[in-house]
């Protein structure tokens, strides 16, 4: 056998070890998975709402989705409000040095 064909053989093997490999990761974590599901308790357990976007979701949490919206945009408001107070930004329009400098010409 010459350079090449043991090098493609070489090759071959590896990828075939790879893919078992991974194969028999992918069967262990099944099995896994189904020894250890977790147990639900019918008293205790929240009414799921089949929601177009995001799934299933809790009816509790799908009437929080406002509240959490209107957070959101406050703390975001608030953080842009302190990028503007401290000047971010205004250093662009300079450029890095005095040759850089519009007003300079």
């Amino acid at each position: 056998m010459d350079e090449f064909s043991i090098g493609i053989t070489i090759s071959v093997l590896g990828i075939g070890v790879l893919f078992a490999a991974l194969g028999l990761l992918t069967l262990v974590i099944l099995l896994l998975s189904r020894l250890f599901r977790p147990v639900s308790k019918d008293e205790g357990e929240e009414k799921m709402v089949q929601d177009e976007t995001e799934g299933l979701v809790s009816a509790s949490q799908r009437e929080k989705r406002p509240l959490v919206a209107a957070v959101a945009v406050a703390v975001s408001h608030l953080l842009a409000e302190e990028k503007k107070k401290a000047g971010l930004g205004q250093s662009l329009h300079k450029g890095p040095g005095k040759y850089w400098d519009r007003k300079a010409k």
